[in-house]
């Protein structure tokens, strides 16, 4: 009972009306901050895997035998030989 009788009412201020505010939209900032620093975190590379991931994901959805396997080959280029390829493709459209 003794732990209550010490409480204490605090007047109401525009001040401590706006303190909320600041501070839920600093902490919102920080939020998508933090959201964008660890988009941008995500490599080129780990970017292609994923790509490569859901096309070998598509491919298994072919039926015809075939076709899946034309369709899985194309998904066996490793990053470095895609970045290869890319570097020399660009070179080449340079005047």
């Amino acid at each position: 009972m003794a732990k209550f009788a010490a409480q204490r009412s605090i007047p109401y201020t525009k001040k401590a009306a706006i303190m909320p505010n600041t501070v839920r939209r600093l902490l919102v900032s920080v939020a998508i901050l933090l959201s964008l620093a660890g988009l941008s975190a995500c490599s080129s590379q780990q970017a292609y895997g994923t790509g490569q991931a859901w096309q070998r994901n598509e491919c298994n959805k072919i039926n015809d035998p075939q076709e899946r396997s034309r369709c899985l080959a194309g998904t066996n280029t490793s990053y470095e030989d895609y970045k290869r390829q890319q570097d020399a493709l660009q070179e080449s459209k340079k005047p």
